[in-house]
Protein backbone atom coordinates (compact mmCIF):
# COMPACT_ATOMS: atom_id res chain seq x y z
CA UNK A 1 0.00 0.00 0.00
CA UNK A 2 0.96 3.79 0.16
CA UNK A 3 1.01 4.12 4.29
CA UNK A 4 3.07 6.49 5.78
CA UNK A 5 3.06 8.59 2.31
CA UNK A 6 0.59 11.36 3.31
CA UNK A 7 3.08 13.44 5.81
CA UNK A 8 5.28 14.08 2.79
CA UNK A 9 5.65 17.42 0.84
CA UNK A 10 5.01 17.51 -2.88
CA UNK A 11 7.87 16.88 -4.82
CA UNK A 12 7.16 19.76 -7.03
CA UNK A 13 7.33 22.41 -3.88
CA UNK A 14 8.87 25.44 -4.65
CA UNK A 15 11.78 26.53 -3.54
CA UNK A 16 11.14 30.33 -3.23
CA UNK A 17 7.27 31.73 -2.31
CA UNK A 18 5.90 34.89 -1.35
CA UNK A 19 4.85 34.40 1.98
CA UNK A 20 3.01 38.10 2.12
CA UNK A 21 0.50 39.22 0.29
CA UNK A 22 -1.67 36.71 0.77
CA UNK A 23 -2.79 35.80 -2.88
CA UNK A 24 -6.17 37.52 -4.21
CA UNK A 25 -6.08 40.47 -1.30
CA UNK A 26 -8.24 43.64 -1.73
CA UNK A 27 -5.90 46.99 -0.82
CA UNK A 28 -7.25 50.35 -0.82
CA UNK A 29 -5.73 53.88 -0.86
CA UNK A 30 -6.88 56.02 2.27
CA UNK A 31 -7.28 59.96 0.75
CA UNK A 32 -6.32 60.92 4.42
CA UNK A 33 -3.14 59.02 4.82
CA UNK A 34 0.12 60.36 2.96
CA UNK A 35 0.81 58.13 -0.09
CA UNK A 36 4.39 57.73 1.53
CA UNK A 37 2.76 55.74 4.33
CA UNK A 38 0.52 53.19 2.09
CA UNK A 39 2.77 50.45 1.65
CA UNK A 40 2.59 46.96 2.00
CA UNK A 41 5.28 44.57 3.01
CA UNK A 42 6.59 42.09 0.48
CA UNK A 43 8.22 39.18 1.95
CA UNK A 44 10.00 36.64 0.46
CA UNK A 45 11.28 32.96 2.07
CA UNK A 46 12.90 30.01 0.57
CA UNK A 47 13.69 26.62 1.37
CA UNK A 48 16.82 27.42 3.57
CA UNK A 49 18.93 23.98 2.50
CA UNK A 50 19.40 25.50 -0.89
CA UNK A 51 21.30 28.51 -1.19
CA UNK A 52 20.98 31.40 -3.23
CA UNK A 53 22.85 33.78 -4.94
CA UNK A 54 20.17 36.36 -5.63
CA UNK A 55 16.60 36.65 -5.23
CA UNK A 56 14.34 39.43 -7.06
CA UNK A 57 10.99 40.63 -6.78
CA UNK A 58 8.78 40.89 -10.12
CA UNK A 59 6.09 43.07 -10.08
CA UNK A 60 3.70 43.16 -13.50
CA UNK A 61 6.62 41.24 -15.15
CA UNK A 62 8.98 43.97 -14.19
CA UNK A 63 12.12 43.60 -12.11
CA UNK A 64 11.26 45.86 -9.38
CA UNK A 65 13.77 44.77 -6.38
CA UNK A 66 17.07 42.20 -5.52
CA UNK A 67 18.25 41.24 -2.39
CA UNK A 68 21.48 38.84 -2.21
CA UNK A 69 20.77 37.51 1.22
CA UNK A 70 17.96 37.43 3.50
CA UNK A 71 16.18 39.24 4.88
CA UNK A 72 13.42 39.23 1.64
CA UNK A 73 11.34 41.95 2.61
CA UNK A 74 10.96 45.71 1.04
CA UNK A 75 8.04 47.90 1.54
CA UNK A 76 5.92 48.67 -1.85
CA UNK A 77 4.12 51.58 -2.14
CA UNK A 78 0.33 50.98 -3.15
CA UNK A 79 -0.69 52.08 -6.66
CA UNK A 80 -4.20 51.37 -8.36
CA UNK A 81 -5.26 48.53 -10.28
CA UNK A 82 -4.27 44.93 -10.50
CA UNK A 83 -0.81 43.94 -9.84
CA UNK A 84 1.08 40.04 -9.94
CA UNK A 85 4.13 39.72 -8.12
CA UNK A 86 6.76 36.99 -8.34
CA UNK A 87 9.80 35.90 -7.14
CA UNK A 88 12.94 34.76 -8.99
CA UNK A 89 16.03 33.47 -7.60
CA UNK A 90 19.20 32.20 -8.70
CA UNK A 91 20.21 29.08 -6.89
CA UNK A 92 24.04 28.02 -6.06
CA UNK A 93 24.05 26.37 -9.28
CA UNK A 94 23.08 28.94 -11.61
CA UNK A 95 19.15 27.15 -11.80
CA UNK A 96 16.55 29.82 -12.30
CA UNK A 97 14.13 29.40 -9.55
CA UNK A 98 10.57 31.03 -9.00
CA UNK A 99 7.50 31.24 -6.75
CA UNK A 100 4.22 30.96 -7.67
CA UNK A 101 2.94 34.66 -9.16
CA UNK A 102 0.77 36.34 -6.66
CA UNK A 103 -2.12 38.66 -7.56
CA UNK A 104 -3.87 41.52 -5.51
CA UNK A 105 -5.98 44.30 -6.04
CA UNK A 106 -5.75 47.78 -5.25
CA UNK A 107 -8.75 50.19 -5.47
CA UNK A 108 -7.71 54.08 -5.94
CA UNK A 109 -10.49 55.13 -3.64
CA UNK A 110 -12.15 53.37 -0.80
CA UNK A 111 -15.33 55.36 -1.47
CA UNK A 112 -15.80 54.30 -5.35
CA UNK A 113 -16.95 50.79 -4.21
CA UNK A 114 -16.32 47.43 -6.03
CA UNK A 115 -14.50 48.68 -9.53
CA UNK A 116 -16.46 47.00 -12.06
CA UNK A 117 -14.29 45.92 -15.37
Amino acid sequence: GSEGAGGELPEKQPMVTLASPAPHTVYAISPDIPDAMQRIPIVGTHDPTIPLQKLELYIDGDAWHAWHAPPYRVLWPLSPGEHLFQLRGVDHEGQLVTSTPVAVSVRADPQEGVVSR
